[in-house]
C-alpha cells in the first residue's frame, strides 16, 4: 500500500470529531422507540448512531439486559444518573451521530498524514503492509523498508516498524519493531517496544516519532540474532502438541483459526522455537482476520521469543532448568 492508499482505508476512523460536554443539571438520556439519544445539557441533542447504543451502557456500567426488565421513562433516569455521575465526558460524533462515549481528559490528537509521512521519511521506500482499526478509534500501521537479513539459508525477513496512535487521542502512541519474513509473508513484533511518548514533552512529539521509527527499524540486527537462538531450541516431539496448545489458548483465537494452526502443525511439525512462533505469526497473517485477535497473537508470539516468556511456555525448557 501507498500512503494514499493507507488515508482511504482509515477515512472512516479519521471522519470522526470529539466534543467535551459538562453534564447539566437539564442533561438526560432519551429513549425512543427505536432510537438513543443524549442531551449533555441546554442546547444540542445527539442521536446514537446504529450499532453504537452498546457503547453507553458500557460507559455508564448499566447493563444492557436491565432495559428488558425496566420501563422506559425508569431506564432513562438510570442511564441519566449514571452518566451526571461523571460529570464530564467526550462525545465521539461522525456525521453528528454519537459513535462513542470516553471520559475526558486533556487530549492530543495525532494527525494520520502526518505519522504516514513521517514513516516514508525514516524507513527507506517504505512499504505499508497493514493498517488495522482497534476499539477505541486506535490505528495501527504496519511498514516495512529495504533492509533484509537471513534468519537461515532461504529465510529473509525485512525490518519494519508498527505504530499505534490514536487519531482522535484517546490512547498515547506507541511504536515498535515489525518484522516481516519474506517466505511466507507472515509479520511479527519484537518486544522491545519504543518508550511511550509522554504527553508533557509537548512540541518534542513528532522528533518521538521520528526517533522511535528509526529506532524501531534499525533493531532487525538484534532481533535476528535472537530468532537464529530459537532455531538451536529444539522442540521434542512429545512436547509439540502441548505448545501449540499453550500459544494457541494464549491468543485466545476461535475454534476454525485454532483447528488451522492445529492442520498445518500437522503438515509441517514445528522443529524448534522459531518455527514454532512462525505458525503462529503465519496465522495472525493468514488465517485470522479480527483486528484485536491479530494484534494478540502477535504479542504472544513476541513474547513467546522472549527468553524470560519462553522458559514458561516451553516444557522442554523447564525440565532442562
Amino acid at each position: 500500500m501507498n500512503k494514499q492508499e493507507v488515508l482511504e482505508k482509515l477515512e472512516p476512523v479519521l471522519d470522526i470529531r470529539v466534543r467535551d460536554f459538562d453534564h447539566g443539571a437539564n442533561g438526560r438520556v432519551i429513549l425512543g422507540n427505536e432510537t438513543v439519544a443524549i442531551r449533555p445539557g441546554r442546547g444540542c441533542t445527539y442521536q446514537m448512531a446504529e450499532g453504537h447504543v452498546s457503547d453507553l451502557f458500557q460507559f455508564t456500567g448499566v447493563p444492557p439486559t436491565l432495559a428488558k426488565s425496566l420501563q422506559t421513562n425508569t431506564m432513562e433516569r438510570v442511564l441519566t444518573e449514571c452518566l451526571r455521575k461523571q460529570e464530564r465526558y467526550g462525545l465521539m460524533l461522525q456525521d453528528d451521530q454519537v459513535v462513542g462515549i470516553t471520559k475526558y481528559r486533556e487530549r492530543h490528537p495525532v494527525d494520520t498524514e502526518r505519522v504516514v509521512t513521517t514513516i516514508e521519511r525514516n524507513i527507506p521506500d517504505a512499504d505499508f503492509q497493514n493498517v488495522l482499526t482497534l476499539p477505541n478509534h486506535v490505528v495501527s500501521i504496519d511498514a516495512v523498508g529495504v533492509d533484509e537479513r537471513p534468519v537461515r539459508p532461504g529465510d529473509l525477513v525485512r525490518a519494519g516498524t508498527q505504530v499505534i496512535f490514536s487519531p482522535i487521542g484517546t490512547e498515547l502512541p506507541t511504536v515498535q519493531s515489525y518484522i516481516l519474513r519474506l517466505i511466507c509473508t507472515n509479520g511479527a513484533t519484537a518486544t522491545d517496544n519504543m518508550r511511550t511518548f509522554g504527553y508533557g514533552e509537548g512540541d518534542n512529539m513528532w522528533q518521538w516519532f521520528r526517533q522511535s521509527i528509526r529506532r524501531a527499524y534499525n533493531a532487525i540486527g538484534g532481533i535476528v540474532t535472537a530468532w537464529q537462538n530459537m532455531i538451536g531450541e529444539g522442540i521434542d516431539p512429545r512436547d509439540r502438541a502441548m505448545i501449540i496448545e499453550q500459544l494457541i489458548k494464549q491468543a485466545r483465537l476461535n475454534k476454525l483459526e485454532a483447528d488451522v494452526i492445529r492442520s498445518r502443525a500437522i503438515e509441517a511439525p514445528p522443529e524448534n522455537a522459531y518455527d514454532a512462533m512462525n505458525l503462529l505469526t503465519w496465522a495472525t497473517s493468514h488465517v485470522v482476520n479480527d483486528p484485536v485477535r491479530i494484534m494478540r497473537g502477535r504479542r504472544v508470539a513476541a513474547e513467546y521469543a522472549a527468553e524470560a516468556i519462553h522458559q514458561r511456555i516451553c516444557p522442554t525448557c523447564r525440565r532442562e532448568r
